[in-house]
Parts: structure tokens; C-alpha cells; sequence
């Protein structure tokens, strides 16, 4: 205001030129500093909104992590449950069978106790190699799940 009044009350010519082509100056770079200030909050601005984003997919990362782990707990659980009763299964059938099948060896009067013997071991190194399987089987699906 003060060079405009200055630049409207100057007679000489050179001099209300110099003082209008100042104006000027301070008027462009007035306007540069107000839009570099502009840019610089559209650049704050979309740094906020990234970092927000940001913060939102990790919020949904972490939710689905923890659903999955929920899952994969629970199939895992049910996975132990199963190879357990499996287990107690084949042994109890295992040892109806080999009763089944030593009862007669089992008499007094029968010479060949040490045959009785030899088919329980048999028996018991059948049962103790799909157990193996079993394990390798339950540890390989573990795994897998884990990774």
C-alpha cells in the first residue's frame, strides 16, 4: 500500500517506474512463497494420508494374522485330537487281536510259549512301525502348517 501511494505520488517518471517494477517483484515473489507454501501442505497433506493408509493395511495384516493363527491353532488341535484317538484305536484293536490269538498259547499244558512271545513281538513292532507312519504323517502336516 505504502509503495503504491509512494509510486502514485512520485513525479518523476524513472522513479514511479523503479518503485511499480519493485511492486512487482514483491508481488511475485509473495505469490511464489504462498504457492511453494501450498505445495508444501499438499505434500504434508498426502504424507498424512499415506501413513494413515499405511497404518490401516497393517491394522488389517495383523487381523488377518491373528485369524489365521486362530485357524490354524484350531486345525491343529483338531489334528492332535484325531491322531490320538487313531492311536488308541490301533492300540486297542492291536491288543484284541494279539489276545485273540496268544489266548491259547497261554495254557499251561501248551510247549510253545516262546512262539507266543515271538508273535507279540511281531505284533507290537507292526503296531509300532504305523504309529511311526502316523508321526511322520502328523509332523509333515504340522509343518505345513506352520509355514
Amino acid at each position: 500500500m505504502r509503495a503504491m501511494r509512494q509510486a502514485d505520488e512520485c513525479k518523476d517518471l524513472n522513479e514511479k517506474k523503479r518503485l511499480l517494477d519493485n511492486l512487482s517483484e514483491v508481488d511475485k515473489r509473495i505469490k511464489r512463497e504462498m504457492d511453494d507454501e501450498q505445495r508444501n501442505q499438499d505434500v504434508v497433506l498426502e504424507e498424512r494420508r499415506r501413513r494413515k493408509a499405511d497404518r490401516m493395511a497393517i491394522r488389517k495384516m495383523r487381523i488377518e494374522h491373528d485369524q489365521l493363527e486362530d485357524i490354524q491353532t484350531k486345525e491343529l488341535t483338531l489334528n492332535n485330537k484325531k491322531f490320538k484317538a487313531s492311536i488308541e484305536q490301533m492300540s486297542s484293536t492291536s491288543n484284541e487281536l494279539m489276545n485273540s490269538q496268544i489266548k491259547e498259547y497261554l495254557y499251561p499244558e501248551h510247549t510253545n510259549k516262546e512262539q507266543s512271545l515271538v508273535l507279540v513281538s511281531e505284533i507290537n513292532d507292526q503296531l509300532l512301525e504305523r504309529i511311526l507312519k502316523m508321526l511322520q504323517s502328523k509332523q509333515f502336516f504340522d509343518l505345513s502348517k506352520y509355514l
